[in-house]
């Protein structure tokens, strides 16, 4: 049987084989097992995190479960990372002192390697030179330094149970199921771009999966809607059709926001804005789009750290 696994160590996901299935039985969501997977033509062997579902296998790579961390291991696994988050501190400061806009996010120790990983987020790419060999005489052990994308800085983070929502739960990217990826043309479609951008992120400093909540309502109603600075018609004070433009629209109220050519400013109900045949020609085409073949945002593969 196969099973789903989120690396302790890369945040990938794997879809791990050779599950016997008295074994999985006895597993539990959020259990820690031990696989081997290729990297280079080279075999591993990493600690994932058993997710209890099943995902997208376009979103994950490929191991071999190799048994359930238990007893002992599983001791010397939670003792290493007690030291781990010991040591984060110092990692932090010097980190930080050494590499400016650098945010240090958290440790973590590899018990198969005898590594203790150091996570970073960071725009820039830095080369570390002296840095590694003094910082590995103060700690003791080898390192290795991780850079991670703004999505797995929270993810990974160790303080991310802390930050709880409204309704005092965990945020969601302490859970294992992968994130969307959101789109600044998704903010356009539904004519948000001209808010403040910053108050559509989140703690991650992306864009909150929530944006695309309603993503696909927005496009089967825009069909019916005039296009963003498109030429309309609108009936003036004396019943006559007069030519305006397009500025906004609103599908909850179904209404359309123009600017007649003088400059003023009208809001006026969908059904009274006349378009040229031409465009409810293309309208119509659009209603009958197979929309089968949209992209799914929320099976795009990660960026990889």
């Amino acid at each position: 049987m196969n099973i789903y696994v989120l690396d302790r160590y890369t945040a990938n996901y794997y879809k791990l084989d050779a599950v016997d299935p008295d074994q999985l039985e006895k597993m539990f969501a959020k259990d820690f097992v031990v696989f081997d997977y290729d990297e280079r033509w080279t075999s591993k062997t990493s600690i994932g995190q058993y997710l209890g579902y099943n995902i997208d296998d376009s979103l994950t790579r490929s191991g071999t479960f190799t048994r359930s961390l238990a007893g002992k291991e599983l001791d010397l696994f939670h003792e290493k990372q007690a030291r781990a988050l010991e040591q984060f501190p110092l990692f932090k400061k010097e980190f930080k002192a050494s590499f400016d806009g650098s945010k240090p996010v958290t440790a973590r120790y590899q018990i198969f390697t005898h590594q203790t990983y150091f996570y970073f987020y960071s725009e820039q790419r830095y080369v570390f030179g002296d840095f590694v060999r003094n910082f590995q005489q103060k700690i003791g052990t080898s390192v290795f330094f991780f850079q991670v994308g703004s999505r797995d800085m929270v993810r990974l983070s160790h303080v991310v149970d802390e930050w709880l929502d409204v309704d005092g739960r965990p945020l969601h990217y302490s859970y294992t199921w992968p994130l969307p990826s959101i789109e600044i043309e998704d903010i356009v479609m539904q004519w948000l771009e001209w808010r403040d951008i910053e108050r559509l992120k989140d703690r991650s400093g992306r864009l909150k999966c929530s944006m695309i909540y309603e993503r696909n309502t927005y496009i089967d109603e825009l069909k019916n809607y005039p296009a963003k600075g498109q030429t309309v018609k609108i009936k003036n004070y004396e019943g006559n059709y007069v030519p305006a433009q397009c500025q906004s629209v609103n599908i909850n109220t179904a209404e359309v926001f123009v600017r007649m050519t003088d400059g003023i400013p009208v809001r006026l109900p969908l059904d009274e804005v006349v378009r040229s045949p031409e465009e409810k020609q293309r309208l119509t085409a659009a209603n009958h789009k197979d929309t089968d073949t949209r992209k799914n945002y929320w099976h795009k593969r990660p960026r990889s750290a």
